[in-house]
C-alpha cells in the first residue's frame, strides 16, 4: 500500500486507483516485476550521482566531455608549467557540501612572478615539504567552477586518484575548458560521456 500511495504521488490518481489496487493486489508476481522495474527505472534515471565534469566551455551538451565520481568524492589536483617561470605547479581541489570546489593547497617548485604570497590570503601557510617543494596550504578559495585553457606550453593535467591524464589527449590546444561539479543519473553516467 505504502508502494501505491508513492505512485499516485507520481502518476497522480486515477491510473493508480484502477491499475495498481485491482491489478497489482491479485497478482504478486506481477507487483514484483512492475516494483522491480519502477526501481530500475529510477536508478537509471534520477540524478544522485555526484561527478567531477570536464568539458569543452560554450560547447554545447554533445561536446566532448568526461566524468570522475572518484575526483568528485575524493578531490582531484591540476598540474601545469607555470607560464612566467616555467615550474611545475599543482593545484589540489576537493567538492563542498553544495558542489563548488575548494582550491585548498598550492605547490610549486620555483618561487616568483604570478605566484601567490601567503600573507595575500587570509589563512594561508607557507611551507616548504620534505621533497624542496613549496606549498601553500590552507588556501580554501571557493569556486562554483573553474573555467581554463588547455596551455600550448603548460602542458595541463588532471591527476585522479595518483593516476595523471594529460589534457592534450582530451582536447585540442587552447580549448577553453569548464570544469565544475554535478549530480548525472546513472544512464548518464554510464552512456552519454567518457570518465576519466
Amino acid at each position: 500500500m505504502i508502494f501505491c500511495r508513492i505512485l499516485q504521488n507520481v502518476f497522480y490518481g486515477t491510473f493508480c486507483k484502477l491499475f495498481l489496487r485491482n491489478i497489482l493486489k491479485k497478482n504478486k508476481l506481477f507487483a514484483a516485476i512492475f516494483a522491480f522495474i519502477i526501481s530500475v527505472l529510477v536508478l537509471m534515471f534520477v540524478p544522485f550521482l555526484q561527478v567531477l565534469v570536464v568539458k569543452q566551455f560554450n560547447g554545447s551538451d554533445k561536446s566532448k566531455k568526461y566524468f570522475s565520481h572518484y575526483a568528485a568524492k575524493n578531490g582531484f589536483v591540476i598540474n601545469y608549467r607555470h607560464s612566467v617561470n616555467k615550474g611545475l605547479v599543482s593545484d589540489f581541489y576537493r567538492t563542498g557540501k553544495n558542489g563548488s570546489l575548494f582550491l585548498y593547497e598550492t605547490h610549486f617548485v620555483n618561487y616568483g612572478a604570478g605566484i601567490s604570497e601567503p600573507d595575500e590570503i587570509p589563512g594561508a601557510e607557507f611551507k616548504v615539504l620534505s621533497s624542496g617543494v613549496y606549498a601553500l596550504t590552507s588556501l580554501n578559495r571557493e569556486l562554483d567552477q573553474l573555467v581554463m585553457a588547455v596551455g600550448v606550453v603548460a602542458n595541463h593535467s588532471i591527476e585522479i586518484a595518483e593516476q595523471e591524464f594529460f589534457l592534450t589527449e582530451y582536447f585540442e590546444r587552447q580549448t577553453r575548458l569548464l570544469i565544475f561539479v554535478k549530480r548525472v543519473s546513472l544512464f548518464e553516467y554510464l552512456f552519454s560521456s567518457s570518465r576519466f
